[in-house]
């Protein structure tokens, strides 16, 4: 199966923003206590805005003309799909692995299905 060069962009820019997922996460258990939810969500609502700009620029090559609110609102609707399906794995999986393993595979399962809903929703047209 042939990736498209806007697949591994996004996958790029995915990998960065994973690190800053991650670190979102553990830093919000940490500092503020939060629980995996929570954490999860805060991770996330930082994570999404550094990935709306990289992968509108990066990625789908949108000009900075079209880096506004409504598209921004878009992506992160989109988004809020795979926060949902993300946090669904992490919860189920950190039951049966460690919570390590469990975020990076609900981060594997969020990146597929992120891509899709990005490509077809959020940076359609």
């Amino acid at each position: 199966m042939k990736l498209s060069k806007e697949f591994l962009t996004f996958a790029t820019v995915g990998v960065l923003n994973t690190g800053l997922d991650f670190a979102m996460f553990f830093l919000a258990i940490a500092m503020t206590g939060a629980d995996k939810v929570t954490a999860n969500v805060i991770a996330w609502f930082v994570a999404v805005q550094f990935s709306y700009v990289l992968n509108a620029r990066l990625t789908f090559r949108k000009p900075r003309e079209c880096l506004n609110i409504k598209a921004l609102a878009k992506f992160m609707l989109s988004g809020i799909v795979g926060l949902i399906v993300a946090t669904f794995t992490l919860l189920v999986l950190s039951e049966h692995t460690g919570l390590i393993i469990a975020k990076l595979v609900s981060i594997g399962i969020g990146l597929v299905l992120n891509f899709t809903l990005a490509k077809h929703f959020a940076f359609s047209g």
